[in-house]
């Protein structure tokens, strides 16, 4: 899957507390990732904004 740069302007902290993760602090490419998973990002499951359900894990 090819990856998609996405230029956003982040006003606020980001609040991932994922820092090696390379697209920390770039909210816009970390969610537009996270989707095409079919996943959330971590700084959603952290303040509770869940839009996609997880898969169970096994």
């Amino acid at each position: 899957m090819e990856e998609v740069t996405l230029k956003c302007l982040n006003t606020l902290p980001c609040l991932c507390k994922n820092v090696n993760c390379p697209r920390h602090g770039r909210c816009c490419e970390c969610v537009a990732h996270h989707r095409a998973m079919g996943k959330a990002p971590n700084c959603y499951k952290e303040s509770g904004i869940i839009l996609v359900p997880e898969e169970p894990k096994e």
